[in-house]
């Protein structure tokens, strides 16, 4: 319901897609080639998605993705060893890496919008 007021301020961490990439070599080292463009469907240019991480409750993110949190991950360890495809809808999907380098300790939880630009 409108409420007439000024708007609100909201705080996300923004990382530009190619920045994730880089950041998750260094991570697990030059196998793990994350091809963001094909994990996020190739979005048009200069837009962004927004992703929810939440390291609390990260049992009921692989509920409502996968059958289950080993089915998680065998993904993330396939894609720590041979990278992922260049294909629409690859795996590991934003959601699913950014939740996973938050699960093993290398960023915080919060709201996170991931940036396309080239």
């Amino acid at each position: 319901m409108a409420s007439g007021e000024g708007p609100t301020l909201v705080t996300m961490y923004e990382w530009w897609y190619q920045d994730i990439a880089d950041f998750v070599k260094n991570v697990w080292g030059p196998k793990a080639k994350w091809e963001g463009s094909a994990a996020m469907y190739f979005p048009a240019q200069d837009t962004y998605q927004d992703v929810e991480v939440d390291g609390s409750d990260i049992d009921s993110l692989w509920m409502e993705v996968f059958e289950t949190i080993e089915e998680a991950e065998a993904i993330i360890n396939k894609f720590k060893e041979h990278g992922m495809p260049r294909e629409e809808g690859a795996q590991p999907s934003v959601e699913l890496l950014l939740n996973w380098l938050n699960r093993e300790g290398h960023i915080p939880a919060g709201n996170y919008r991931v940036l396309v630009h080239w």
